[in-house]
């Protein structure tokens, strides 16, 4: 746990880290949601 401590931190305070990419990020989230949706919905 101590070695992947930084992607750690990174999945328990995505806020802070990704806080300047947060419109790339949840354009990039909402893509994949749709596109995840999609494929569950066909």
């Amino acid at each position: 746990m101590i070695g992947n401590l930084g992607s750690a931190r990174f999945v328990i305070e995505p806020s802070q880290i990704v806080l300047p990419l947060d419109s790339r990020l949840v354009s990039l989230l909402n893509r994949a949601t749709r596109r995840t949706t999609s494929e569950s919905t066909n």
